[in-house]
């Protein structure tokens, strides 16, 4: 197994909170009007990208990191 560094520890935890948030915003949150819930519906699936977008990051580079031992 490759090491982890604690840049990729830091990379995890704030990919699985984006996508945490953005299944709270998407599931749980009632908004007051529909306007306003339209918006936060948009905003968490690009939240929940972004998170996803970071746990990839930390999965390719940790096995790059792999292969070069």
């Amino acid at each position: 197994m490759g090491k982890i560094t604690p840049s990729m520890a830091i990379g995890l935890l704030l990919g699985t909170a984006f996508a945490g948030l953005s299944l709270y915003l998407l599931f749980f949150y009632r908004a007051p009007s529909e306007a306003i819930r339209d918006d936060l519906h948009l905003y968490a699936l690009l939240m929940g990208a972004y998170g996803l977008w970071r746990v990839a990051r930390v999965f390719l580079q940790w096995r790059n990191e792999e292969k070069k031992v």
